[in-house]
């Protein structure tokens, strides 16, 4: 569902394939498979930038989203692994979960009037948290818990000079460090202490309610438009 992950490795090592967003391409049979093992097409490599490396015990890997990625156990392993969502990625997702909101109009296109509206979205509802493990209402139920909890916190949000879309900032240098500035002016964070500070707590939590919304209001629209 195009959320980050790591993978901690607890022993064993393990050997990582990964390819850099739409140069997965080279690797797909059909429109849902890919191959199975990269290796048996090393010719295909340098043109998709493949990037390959062996973890070792005690490591940890950031896979980012929408890197696809192969693994191999080189010998017996454990490992812990983890996926999650946050401020730099939630629209990724709202993007995906669009995307597939498309393709199952299409796929429908012919049966969609045999359907009530209820019944329709009902159905594209199922099909999507089968095919992405998420859908509309499980997405939007997540995008509120989060403002709830940022909203207990704090009484402002972030909002950027530049863009009205947070999605947009992150694809702006300028904007980028504008927000490192004001980071680095206000931090009061001491070096050796893991604790972060109140200042960058709160512009975190500032930033995050604040992408949050923009996400939910676009969820919110989507249904609206479908009912």
């Amino acid at each position: 569902m195009n959320s980050y992950s790591w993978s901690a490795n607890i022993c064993g090592r393990k050997l990582w394939y990964f390819v850099p967003p739409n140069n997965e391409e080279y690797f797909r049979i059909d429109r849902d498979t890919f191959l199975k093992d990269i290796r048996t097409v090393q010719d295909r490599w340098l043109e998709a930038a493949v990037v390959s490396f062996i973890q070792e015990e005690g490591e940890i890997v950031f896979v980012p989203s929408n890197w696809y990625h192969q693994v191999h156990n080189l010998e017996d392993t454990i490992s812990i692994n983890h996926n999650f969502v946050n401020a730099s990625n939630v629209d990724v997702i709202v993007e995906l979960i669009i995307k597939r909101l498309m393709d199952i109009d299409v796929e429908l296109a012919d049966c969609r009037s045999c359907f009530s509206s209820a019944e329709y979205n009902s159905f594209c509802e199922k099909i999507l948290a089968a095919d992405i493990r998420v859908n509309l209402a499980q997405f939007r139920s997540l995008l509120q818990l989060i403002i709830d909890d940022r909203g207990n916190d704090i009484n402002e949000c972030w909002i950027c000079p530049r863009h009205r879309s947070f999605s947009e900032c992150k694809k702006d240098g300028n904007c980028l460090e504008f927000m490192r500035t004001v980071i680095r002016t206000n931090c009061a964070c001491e070096m050796g202490n893991s604790l972060v500070c109140n200042n960058c707590l709160n512009f975190m939590k500032q930033y995050e309610i604040s992408v949050t919304a923009e996400c939910l209001a676009r969820i919110c629209y989507i249904e609206e438009e479908r009912n």
